[in-house]
């Protein structure tokens, strides 16, 4: 079984410094070929499900991804990334 490596964004959104963090996490959402989670929308289900584990592989690399945004975000901030 591979080890799973976490994203890591060095910088916390403390509300006077989002150019860096944006640029922190562009940075290391690219490293990890999650970028894509930032600019396209999400796969739709096809009607014969043929594509039920690109939705469930995209869905666990988005949960990723937001794990690593709301771990660099001062917690008072935290609520603004809800969609």
């Amino acid at each position: 079984m591979s080890q799973i490596s976490p994203i890591v964004i060095n910088i916390t959104l403390d509300g006077s410094n989002y150019p860096e963090w944006s640029f922190c996490v562009e940075t290391a959402l690219r490293g990890q070929g999650f970028y894509s989670h930032l600019i396209d929308d999400p796969p739709m289900c096809k009607s014969n499900g043929s594509n039920d584990t690109d939705i469930t592989t995209w869905q666990t690399n988005d949960g990723k991804m937001m794990t690593a945004m709301v771990n660099s975000i001062k917690q008072s901030m935290i609520m603004s990334l809800k969609s």
